[in-house]
Order: C-alpha cells, then structure tokens, then sequence
C-alpha cells in the first residue's frame, strides 16, 4: 500500500501543527489576550463592601432631601403661625404697630449671618434661612468657602471677610 504525496501531507499536518501550537503557545496567549476582553470576578467581601458604601451614600442623599423639606416647610410654618395665630384676633390697629416695629427693629439692627448647617461634600450651607453654594450672596456678603463647621464670606458693605461657625 502507498499513500500519495497529498495524503502523507493530511497524516502529518495535524502532528506539525501541534508542535506549531506548544512551541509558541507563550506567544499566543499574550497576543490573544487582547482579543477576548477580562471579565472581572468580584468576591462576596467585595460586593457588600460596595454595598454598604451605596446604602451609606442613598441614606445621605435621604437625610439631605428631608433636612431640605423641613427647611422650606419651616419657613411656611412661621409665617402662618404669625399671620393666622398671633394676630387673628388683634384688632387692625395692633397688627398694623407689630409689623411697623418689626420692621423698624430691621433697619436698626445690624446684619447678622446666622449659620444654620453646612454640607460640605455637596458645598452648600444654609445662612439665615437660604441654601447658599459658593460665590452666592447672601444679606450683603458673599460666600467664599465652605468648611466642615464655618464658612467664610467677604462682607460687601464693610469692605472685609468673616467666619462664620455653625456653633458659635
């Protein structure tokens, strides 16, 4: 029995190739690697941690939404507290001097910046009543920089800069 020169080829090409294959298999495998993209292989550890970094961030956001709520309904809430309770029952005439000293008392009394809460990782303060971001003014001053416990804003009618601490 003899085999032609195409068959000898057929017998020993997948023998040839083989060789081919260990010999450069170090090559192959570093140049292949970019054809097939990595998947990452998160562990158990890995996946709470990351978790709890979201439940902590979500419990943040929740907590600011609420504080932000409360602050405008606490402004609604003093004003029909004044209108509706303290001078229903007073005559025009009472209700008409309250107002008048109030504001007289205003203009007389100097400008006074009360820090009410500092955000600092989202850069917004609450100053006398309003949420205020960096270079935002505020009752004649500007907010320069917000820290983790003051704030500093350059005074527009004094020409100067002041902190101003959350608890002073």
């Amino acid at each position: 029995m003899h085999l032609t020169s195409k068959q000898l080829f057929l017998l020993f090409v997948p023998f040839i190739t083989a060789a081919l294959v260990y010999n450069l298999s170090d090559y192959i495998l570093k140049n292949s690697a970019s054809l097939f993209p990595k998947h990452n292989e998160y562990s158990n550890s890995e996946l709470e941690r990351k978790t709890y970094t979201y439940l902590q961030i979500e419990a943040k956001n929740t907590n600011y939404k609420e504080i932000k709520k409360k602050f405008y309904a606490r402004k609604t809430n003093a004003q029909w507290i004044s209108n509706v309770i303290f001078l229903k029952n007073a005559p025009a005439e009472v209700s008409e001097k309250v107002i008048n000293k109030k504001i007289q008392t205003k203009k007389q009394t100097q400008t006074i910046w009360n820090l009410e809460a500092v955000f600092s990782k989202e850069k917004v303060a609450i100053i006398n009543g309003k949420f205020v971001s960096k270079a935002d003014t505020v009752d004649g001053a500007t907010l320069l920089k917000i820290e983790n416990n003051r704030v500093l804003l350059e005074l527009q009618h004094k020409k100067g800069k002041k902190w101003i601490y959350l608890f002073h």
